[in-house]
């Protein structure tokens, strides 16, 4: 910007006055073509400036669940759960009447979008999370599944052998363009009121999936190919955790500027293995304390709410808001 330019527009509100930051008002005091720091007066030159403009507009514009996920000053704590949409909300269920099938749902853009928002437009949370499922980048590299009502994800030609290795290929990521879109207009329509969230299986669960063709609480089948004990922990720390940390190293080589949640069910005698992959925002079930945890792991700490075990009608309005601080 020309001397000229600036001082034309030199007398528009700049970040020290009132009123929401702009490019135009990103315009300092000036004092012989100079720029001046709003805080200490100092001459500044106009490359810091505009770098100092930058990282202040960023800051006033980020959402509440991302500046909390970087450790940064909020407001109040923020608020979102892990599974947002779904059957809990009539709209969802008559949306599901119309598109039965759940991989028509979450493969089709308009629905992904729909879908997400529902909980959005009733309940304003800080974060919207894209409705998706872990398993549905599987046919992208060679994986095809289904869906079954009573059984759910059921994988018909499980992976259990060198040969079975061979039906797998590089990931064809045009077949999941959807999600990239999906985010993007998710992104458009909350604007800076709420953070977007996207979401991935990590490698031991998936590899779970594909191997043991379905969901699963013993993990046998696996355990016996892999020679693994069956301690989870030791799963976690041998085989998935430096897989993780690979994954969390390159998104944030990448994105730096995005925080990654870490979640796995039962983890509370994980959390230390957790913290060194590198996330920056760790999830709790209900069976971990959350104030110790937190003193402990001097993390931003999230609870899904989902998770808790209460009776019926019986309201976390009471349980939460003292311990997500």
């Amino acid at each position: 910007m020309r001397e000229e330019e600036v001082a034309s527009v030199a007398a528009k509100p700049s970040l020290a006055g009132l009123g929401s930051p702009s490019p135009l008002s990103c315009v300092p005091p000036l004092v012989s073509g100079s720029p001046l720091c709003f805080c200490c007066n100092s001459p500044l030159s106009w490359p810091a400036w505009k770098e100092a403009c930058a990282t202040l507009q960023k800051l006033l514009s980020d959402p509440l669940l991302v500046k909390a996920a970087r450790g940064e000053p909020v407001s109040r704590p923020s608020a979102w759960m892990m599974r947002q949409a779904g059957r809990y909300m009539a709209v969802y269920r008559k949306l599901a009447e119309k598109y039965p099938s759940f991989r028509e749902r979450s493969k089709t853009t308009d629905l992904i979008v729909e879908i997400s928002l529902q909980p959005w437009n009733a309940f304003r949370p800080d974060g919207v999370i894209i409705f998706s499922d872990i398993r549905t980048p599987r046919p992208a590299f060679g994986v095809e599944f289904d869906i079954e009502d009573v059984r759910g994800p059921v994988i018909q030609s499980p992976i259990r052998s060198k040969e079975g290795l061979k039906a797998l290929h590089p990931i064809d990521l045009e077949k999941l363009s959807f999600i990239g879109d999906s985010l993007k207009i998710l992104r458009k329509e909350v604007g800076g009121d709420a953070s977007v969230l996207g979401f991935m299986g990590a490698p031991w669960t998936i590899a779970t999936y594909i191997v043991e063709g379905g969901t699963t609480r013993t993990y046998t089948t696996i355990k016996s190919i892999l020679g693994l004990t069956a301690y989870k922990y030791l799963i976690h720390e041998r085989w998935s955790n430096p897989y993780i940390k690979e994954i969390v190293d390159l998104v944030k080589k990448r994105c730096p500027e995005t925080p990654i949640v870490l979640y796995i069910n039962g983890n509370g005698g994980l959390l230390e293995r957790m913290k060194d992959t590198g996330v920056d925002v760790i999830g709790l079930d209900w069976t971990v304390d959350m104030a110790d945890r937190r003193s402990d792991l001097r993390f931003f700490l999230v609870l899904y709410v989902e998770q808790l075990p209460l009776k019926p009608r019986e309201s976390t309005q009471a349980k939460l808001p003292h311990q997500l601080c």
